[in-house]
């Protein structure tokens, strides 16, 4: 047997317990996921998204690819617990649900109704990790894909101080003036 073989075989030891905890916490993050997804949908309703846009904002592939992960993550982690793949698949259906609902969430905090919600820059910004934190992985590993990493990031963190710019300028009056907004 193999060190992974190892790895993947199930222990005996108070097997019905583990596997009781096994199901509850792999259901439990397939059930987060889900809950993540329907609410992005929600919010996707609330901010008047045309089918167009449902596609278009990436709302359908999010929450096809959150629902699609979490389901394989739940049931090969309660076939194979000790399996650190299974929970990784787990985790991210769980993250994906984060980024099924974090850009509407925004959308609705800024454009829709600007102000209803709570924690809007916070969410953005969650969102904007989210979305952009993928390609910090990539520079380091290959340098095939290095220059177009440090683009995206750039783009990204242009965006994000332009918009730290407007949040500022909004705040206080002295500052827009010199920025030329008023």
């Amino acid at each position: 047997m193999n060190s992974f073989e190892a790895l993947a075989a199930p222990t005996h030891i108070h097997q019905h317990q583990a596997s009781r905890a096994v199901r509850w916490l792999a259901w439990s993050l397939w059930a987060l996921a889900l809950s993540q997804s329907c609410f992005g949908v929600l919010l996707a309703f609330l901010n008047h998204l045309s089918l167009q846009r449902f596609f278009g904002e990436y709302v359908v592939a999010a929450v096809g690819a959150t629902v699609a992960f979490a389901t394989v993550g739940a049931l090969i982690a309660i076939r194979r617990p000790n399996n650190p793949i299974s929970w990784l698949i787990c985790v991210a259906g769980v993250v994906g649900g984060l980024g099924a609902w974090t850009g509407q969430y925004a959308r609705y905090t800024f454009v829709t109704r600007p102000g209803t919600l709570p924690f809007g820059d916070l969410v953005a910004w969650l969102y904007i990790c989210l979305s952009f934190g993928p390609y910090l992985a990539l520079i380091g590993q290959d340098r095939a894909y290095e220059p177009a990493a440090l683009a995206i990031i750039s783009f990204a963190l242009t965006w994000a101080f332009i918009g730290l710019i407007q949040f500022i300028g909004r705040r206080s009056p002295g500052v827009a003036q010199l920025a030329g907004t008023k």
